[in-house]
């Protein structure tokens, strides 16, 4: 499964990393790396991908490929 993490808060170079394994990419805000986490997820063929996005709240939130919460 591949998983890319998408944290609250920026890292230290003020930019937003999106982490998949030990590769993390960075971008200018969080809502371009939402958009290629998502892109990455939809063109993994044939393995299930989700996104994982930490809210405010420090709570580490799993979503499928189309956004949609993953139920534990």
């Amino acid at each position: 499964m591949f998983i890319f993490d998408i944290p609250y808060s920026p890292a230290e170079s003020e930019t937003w990393l999106v982490l998949n394994g030990e590769d993390a990419k960075p971008f200018r805000s969080r809502g371009e790396a939402l958009r290629y986490a998502m892109t990455e997820a939809a063109r993994v063929p044939d393995v299930s991908a989700a996104i994982s996005i930490e809210g405010a709240d420090g709570q580490w939130r799993l979503f499928d490929r189309s956004m949609q919460p993953v139920k534990t």
